[in-house]
């Protein structure tokens, strides 16, 4: 089995939402990356994405230019799979965010690559064990789970499949730290991982909110940017907990816990909305109206906060 020591090429499968920002990441931690594509127009697609992050990084001043340069220059493009595989030490997949799809990719990669490559998957938080299923050696597989823009968001949660060794888990997490991120590890194979259940369990309470007309998409939303939101960067959930009093903590509990959403069904709100064809950003409406540069403002605002919220963290260290 692979040890940190052998790590030193990295293949990253897909050019979309995240591959070039991993690939970016890990490039910056050292690593010679290969990132590939399936053909021109996607490897076209990476090279784009590629140099728009990274002058993002030069315009956020959270690299040096030659720092940039230097990244850059080890990460290789590639349409020739093949090949990168045969170079890999370690391969991570961040395809399309189906489970059939992912088990194709590994399938074919497990015919190409050494049984000692360890193996990677990107997935938000369908089941590392199932990804696996038709991983030979599978006790070298292992979930990454880097957050968006990975090139920004410091964490990844580094997840352990039934089979996952503790050498794989141990040196996925090198990996990661050596590439500057912070590596959570998740040592129980659930959907969600722990960021999507916490999220999503915050996301079904503020929908089960606007489906009882308590109050509206915007005012949710300025009420978690303007209140809880703004506390948790420095001290999280359980630190606050403790700062509060376990007693008062479990007095809200006792009234509110019964209280709260509990559907396990899409809700009816987003359900309402499919239906009308409105899907959000992409399609120029969702709970809100959208434009292209509307989109654009609002991502750059977001990651503008998001390298505020890093200094600031640096600078309390």
């Amino acid at each position: 089995m692979k040890t940190i020591r052998d790590i030193s090429n990295i293949l990253v499968m897909g050019t979309g939402m995240m591959g070039p920002g991993i690939a970016l990441s890990l490039a910056r931690g050292g690593f010679q990356v290969s990132l590939y594509g399936r053909n021109a127009a996607s490897l076209e697609r990476g090279q784009a994405h590629l140099e728009r992050i990274a002058g993002n990084l030069g315009e956020f001043e959270l690299a040096t230019p030659d720092a940039i340069r230097s990244a850059l220059e080890r990460i290789a493009l590639t349409a020739d799979l093949a090949d990168a595989v045969g170079r890999a030490d370690m391969i991570v997949e961040s395809v399309v965010e189906e489970i059939d799809v992912k088990q194709q990719v590994f399938a074919e990669l497990c015919t190409l690559c050494a049984a000692d490559t360890i193996l990677a998957t990107n997935t938000s938080g369908i089941s590392i064990t199932r990804i696996a299923g038709p991983v030979t050696h599978p006790e070298r597989f292992v979930g990454t789970h880097f957050w968006n823009p990975p090139y920004l968001m410091p964490l990844v949660e580094v997840v352990k499949g039934d089979a996952t060794s503790d050498a794989t888990l141990e040196t996925a997490c090198q990996v990661i730290e050596r590439a500057g991120k912070k590596a959570v590890r998740v040592l129980k194979d659930i959907e969600g991982f722990l960021g999507n259940r916490l999220q999503h369990a915050l996301w079904r309470e503020a929908l089960a909110l606007v489906d009882m007309g308590v109050a509206s998409p915007a005012d949710i939303d300025a009420l978690i940017k303007y209140s809880f939101a703004l506390r948790m960067p420095p001290i999280g959930v359980f630190e606050y907990m403790d700062m509060v009093g376990i007693d008062l903590v479990q007095n809200c509990h006792s009234y509110l816990f019964a209280a709260l959403d509990r559907r396990t069904s899409p809700s009816p709100v987003t359900t309402a909305l499919l239906e009308a064809g409105l899907l959000g950003a992409k399609s120029g409406q969702g709970f809100f109206d959208w434009t292209p540069e509307k989109l654009a403002e609002r991502i750059r605002e977001r990651d503008r906060e998001v390298v505020r919220q890093l200094r600031l963290a640096q600078d309390g260290e």
